[in-house]
C-alpha cells in the first residue's frame, strides 16, 4: 500500500520542540518543527496525547533532550506549509522562515507553538516507544489553547 493511500482522510499536525543541539561543531538552542499524520488523545485522566515522529527526525532529538513538545493543528489554508515541514530537515533550515509560519512561546513549556494554529497542545514528554519507522511520543498535556 502506498503512503498517500494510508494517509487519505487523515489530518496532519505540526509538532514543535526546542533544545540545545550541536550543528556543524557549534552548540546552539534550536527550534524544530515537523508534520505528522499519526496523532491522538490516548487518555483523559490523566490527559495524555500521542504523536508519532520519524525515527530520524530532528524534532525527536530535540524532544528527547528538552522533554517537551507542542502539537499544532493547522487549517487547510496551511496545507503547503505543512507539506514543506515534512519535506525539509529542521537541523539546517529555519522552517518558520521557510514557510512564513509565526512561532510564539508556549504558555507552560519552553517550546514554540505556532500562532496560525487553530488549536495548540503543550506537552511534557512522559515516555516514548519505537514503532517501525516512527517513534511514539506520549505527552502529559499541560496546556491547551483553542482559537474562537
Amino acid at each position: 500500500m502506498h503512503e498517500e493511500e494510508l494517509k487519505e482522510g487523515m489530518h496532519a499536525v505540526l509538532v514543535c520542540s526546542r533544545a540545545e543541539a550541536e550543528i556543524m561543531g557549534r552548540t546552539a538552542v534550536k527550534d524544530g518543527v515537523t508534520s505528522t499524520f499519526f496523532h491522538t488523545m490516548v487518555s483523559i485522566e490523566p490527559a495524555l496525547y500521542l504523536v508519532a515522529v520519524r525515527n530520524n527526525s530532528f524534532v525527536l532529538e530535540l524532544a528527547r533532550k528538552s522533554r517537551v513538545f507542542s502539537v499544532n493543528f493547522m487549517g487547510a489554508e496551511y496545507r503547503e506549509a505543512v507539506k514543506e515541514c515534512a519535506r525539509t530537515e529542521s537541523r539546517h533550515t529555519d522552517k518558520f522562515m521557510l514557510t512564513g509560519l509565526t512561532k510564539r512561546e508556549g504558555e507552560k513549556i519552553d517550546c514554540p507553538v505556532i500562532l496560525e494554529a487553530y488549536k495548540t497542545i503543550e506537552c511534557t514528554l512522559l515516555r516514548e516507544e519505537e514503532a517501525g519507522d516512527h517513534t511514539l511520543l506520549i505527552g502529559d498535556i499541560v496546556h491547551v489553547e483553542e482559537k474562537d
